[in-house]
């Protein structure tokens, strides 16, 4: 649900509030996405030795 509200608000958040040209909102967006895939695809508790917290 919060990648939805993510998708439907970026435009208007980062071209109006934060004075983005279409082409720099374009980039960011693409930044973002790209990092997103790459979190998705990073195994659950890598690397090996890093502590949890709490």
């Amino acid at each position: 649900m919060a990648l939805f509200a993510y998708v439907a608000t970026s435009a208007f958040i980062l071209q109006n509030m934060n004075s983005l040209s279409p082409v720099a909102y374009a980039v960011v967006f693409a930044a973002n996405a790209g990092g997103m895939t790459i979190a998705a695809l990073v195994p659950p508790g890598w690397p090996a030795g890093c502590p949890r917290g709490g």
